[in-house]
């Protein structure tokens, strides 16, 4: 059987971290309020997304998911998943815990409820580093993951960040 693998570079930078406090207050109100203009379209579109997956059972995707609890947890959303969940989400807690991580676990009914963002439009790639356009995933970020590094990796994973 042949594994997808997902890739997000900082991603297990994240689940290694812990979160750290902003103490930078140097940065001017005139800088803030251009960047939220600016993630404010992207946002749009991935708080839609992410709207349509969210249901009233806890979780906030319908997809199967792996899960890192507090951290993150990568929604498996495209077609090519299909019976290669629980394979990918072990070689990717194996990753992780390699990386100095942690563990993650499968998700059978979904990414559960409470995350503070999202990353869209991510796909995975076969071992020859081939992407494969089946394989869409999405990443939610939860409390433990810094919110900045979650958007760095997201925009470096090539998808779109969006708060929740």
């Amino acid at each position: 059987m042949k594994r997808f693998w997902m890739t997000l570079p900082l991603l297990m930078t994240l689940t290694a971290c812990a979160e750290k406090e902003d103490t930078d207050t140097s940065a001017p109100e005139a800088d803030a309020d251009t960047d939220a203009d600016a993630d404010a379209d992207a946002d749009a579109d991935a708080d839609a997304d992410a709207d349509a997956d969210a249901d009233a059972d806890g979780h906030v995707s319908d997809a199967v998911g792996c899960d890192q609890s507090g951290v993150a947890c990568l929604a498996m959303v495209g077609p090519g998943w299909a019976g290669q969940e629980e394979a990918n989400c072990q070689a990717n807690s194996d990753a992780s815990v390699d990386a100095g991580g942690g563990a993650y676990a499968l998700a059978p009914d979904g990414c559960p409820d409470g995350a503070l963002s999202v990353c869209t439009g991510l796909y995975a790639a076969d071992q020859d580093g081939n992407v494969i356009d089946a394989a869409e995933y999405y990443v939610y970020f939860y409390g433990m993951a810094a919110p900045d590094q979650a958007e760095a990796s997201c925009d470096e994973g090539g998808g779109t960040f969006s708060t929740l």
